[in-house]
């Protein structure tokens, strides 16, 4: 969660548990593995398990 970035959400959600946000709608895991989907005014990266792509989208 660094660096601190002002207006910033991180919402996670479970394997198994359901959807209660409209945030996670259409958001599942990929490959079985943790999957985070970053998004910028209203446009959304790829969705990436890596950590160190992970790292640069938030940049």
């Amino acid at each position: 969660y660094e660096p601190y970035v002002p207006n910033k959400v991180v919402a996670c959600l479970a394997p198994g548990q359901p959807a209660t946000l409209p945030l996670h709608e259409g958001r599942e895991p990929r490959n079985g593995q943790a999957t985070a989907y970053v998004c910028t005014n209203y446009v959304c990266a790829a969705p990436t398990s890596d950590p160190n792509e992970l790292r640069a989208q938030l940049r």
